[in-house]
């Protein structure tokens, strides 16, 4: 993921510093201001490498939890190089992020970051199959989410660390697994009886299933 993060971001980079560098030369050839040209030249290229210094650094962060916000901040900081990407607050509405937050609280309270990502791509896998509803409100029923039967739901404080790993499920979630269930049995459940279960990242607190 991370390679994947450098590649296309040193790409978008590249597309967008030479085409100007171009521009500056050929204003070079027609009115001759070659000291001007070499400031702005030399302020391009700085911008270029200071972008490529923190793309190598975030590379190298291990922590997934810190690297998405590192990675967050590299958009934010570099938005002339860096197109800005969907997020869930472009799609959802806010009843509906409040549920998404809650159930995931709810399902892997006292969690690890991982563990809150990895309900919340259940969630989005079942959003985007045909399976189930398409939307939030149609996918985390009662009859789905026992949280919401109860009362867990209701009676969670929503961290920003579970908001932080709903923004990386939405983004990255189809690098995580194709899970459509989870539970917390010991196999005893029906998912495990009856369905291929699904290995995924760091998750010692559920069970996923396809």
């Amino acid at each position: 993921m991370n390679k994947i993060l450098y590649i296309v971001s040193l790409s978008v980079m590249i597309a967008f510093i030479f085409a100007p560098i171009y521009t500056y030369e050929e204003e070079k050839v027609e009115v001759n201001i070659e000291e001007d040209i070499a400031t702005e030249v030399s302020e391009i290229s700085e911008r270029e490498q200071e972008m490529y210094d923190e793309i190598v650094r975030v590379s190298y962060i291990e922590d997934r939890k810190e690297w998405f916000v590192e990675y967050k901040k590299l958009y934010e900081k570099y938005p002339e190089y860096l197109a800005k990407q969907e997020e869930i607050y472009d799609v959802f509405n806010e009843n509906e992020l409040e549920k998404l937050f809650r159930i995931v609280e709810a399902e892997a309270t006292n969690g690890t970051f991982q563990d809150k990502v990895n309900v919340a791509v259940t969630i989005f896998n079942r959003i985007n199959h045909e399976d189930f509803g398409s939307t939030i409100d149609e996918v985390i029923t009662p009859d789905q989410f026992s949280p919401l039967q109860d009362g867990r739901y209701y009676e969670v404080i929503v961290t920003q660390e579970t908001v932080l790993a709903c923004e990386y499920a939405y983004v990255f979630g189809i690098i995580e697994h194709d899970a459509l269930f989870f539970d917390r049995t010991n196999g005893n459940s029906w998912a495990h009886r009856n369905l291929e279960e699904v290995k995924v990242n760091g998750d010692n607190a559920h069970r996923f299933y396809k």
